[in-house]
């Protein structure tokens, strides 16, 4: 007989993480508690107008049986960091409905962008990192290039990725969506 509940006992999860798809005004400054972006790189404009289809093709790069520890914060342990993400996606919504939280609406001239993850298990930071590089993919200030090389199994010494390519996201945009049993 089952007396307790465990989450490691699930069969995967699905993150999903929101942000607004362009810049806010000051008046909708309340919106900050709803979405980030990362601070602009020298040498590139300061726009948060992101790609959604850039962002999207670079996480379908994502999908399958991958060593993630270059898109997370584990230090190198004997820790596996192979995991494997089952969906991927990056897609705007008009609206979205939040539990405890009700319908929520991005003001005028914005749309919701949902990244959503879903795997049988993530490594710490591994969502918000994931995050952080789309965002800056979004920005145009990455492509993804060398990415397939950071998630091999058996990633190079001369791999043309690293992590500072994907800075941690904050986690208020972050929701977990469902866990699977």
């Amino acid at each position: 007989m089952r007396t307790g509940w465990c989450h490691k006992e699930s069969d995967g999860k699905r993150y999903c993480y929101y942000l607004l798809s362009k810049e806010f005004e000051e008046d909708q400054a309340d919106w900050q508690e709803y979405t980030w972006c990362p601070p602009p790189v020298e040498g590139y404009p300061a726009s948060y107008t992101l790609d959604v289809h850039a962002m999207d093709r670079v996480a379908n790069q994502l999908v399958g049986v991958h060593d993630f520890r270059e898109l997370s914060s584990i230090k190198h342990t004997d820790k596996s960091s192979i995991r494997h993400l089952k969906h991927a996606s990056v897609r705007l919504l008009p609206k979205q409905e939040f539990p405890f939280l009700g319908e929520l609406q991005p003001p005028e001239g914005n749309s919701l962008i949902q990244i959503s993850l879903e795997g049988e298990g993530f490594l710490k930071h591994m969502v918000r990192r994931v995050t952080g590089l789309l965002v800056r993919v979004g920005q145009g200030f990455e492509t993804g290039e060398g990415l397939s090389d950071a998630i091999s199994a058996e990633p190079g010494p001369e791999t043309p990725f690293s992590r500072k390519k994907a800075p941690v996201a904050p986690a208020k945009g972050l929701w977990l969506e469902e866990v699977f049993f």
